[in-house]
């Protein structure tokens, strides 16, 4: 049973290690996305050469609902109840 709780942790973290990065991404995306409003050829001179491509950004999309989906399960496998530890059923 412990390893079915490690198991979720894990896939948890995962999770939340992709969501920080899918974050990191919007906040990036948000800085340059305001300004120059109407004026395409001006907007695409600010767009910095490290944005991350429409095919970098499918694939994390991608990967984070891959890890969901990992996590869900992981979570089925975690029993309903704990059962209580015999050390603290002898005492």
């Amino acid at each position: 049973m412990a390893s079915e709780i490690e198991a979720y942790l894990d896939a948890f973290e995962e999770v939340q290690r992709l969501l920080k990065r899918l974050s990191a991404v919007v906040d990036q995306n948000q800085l340059g996305s305001g300004s120059d409003h109407g004026r395409p050829a001006g907007c695409r001179a600010m767009v910095p050469s490290d944005w991350p491509t429409r095919d970098q950004l499918r694939g994390l999309l991608s990967e984070i609902a891959t890890s969901k989906d990992q996590l869900l399960q992981k979570w089925s496998a975690v029993p309903e109840r704990i059962p209580e530890c015999h050390a603290q059923q002898a005492a």
